[in-house]
């Protein structure tokens, strides 16, 4: 929480202040690792049900995007751009396994769902 409300700051203080200006790419940062805190326990929930191939999908999804973006991202709007591409890989690996979750899990349809654990 510290990194995303004071980044200049925390830069200046551990790096001096040749870095201060990157504060931002700090934010963004924080602002992916955040998308990375949901994607890690719906992640480990197909992992437990054995279903790894969306896991892979997604990896997939996520490589085919920053391959095919990231040249352009980076000349357009350099260590921004960057940050925006790694932004939305996880953007796209969160919205891809959510999907799925919900397609293995039946979450959207609780009591049927129930129904078939209890037999």
């Amino acid at each position: 929480l510290a990194v995303s409300l004071f980044p200049s700051e925390l830069l200046d203080l551990v790096y001096g202040t040749q870095y201060k200006e990157y504060g931002n790419v700090l934010r963004w940062y924080a602002l992916s690792y955040v998308l990375m805190f949901f994607v890690l326990p719906i992640r480990t929930g197909l992992r437990v049900l054995e279903k790894s191939r969306p896991i892979f999908i997604s990896y997939l999804l996520m490589t085919l995007f920053a391959v095919s973006s990231a040249g352009e991202i980076v000349e357009k709007w350099g260590v921004e751009g960057v940050m925006v591409g790694i932004l939305f890989t996880q953007v796209i690996m969160l919205s891809c396994l959510l999907y799925y979750f919900n397609v293995y899990t039946n979450i959207h349809n609780k009591d049927d769902f129930i129904k078939s654990k209890l037999g």
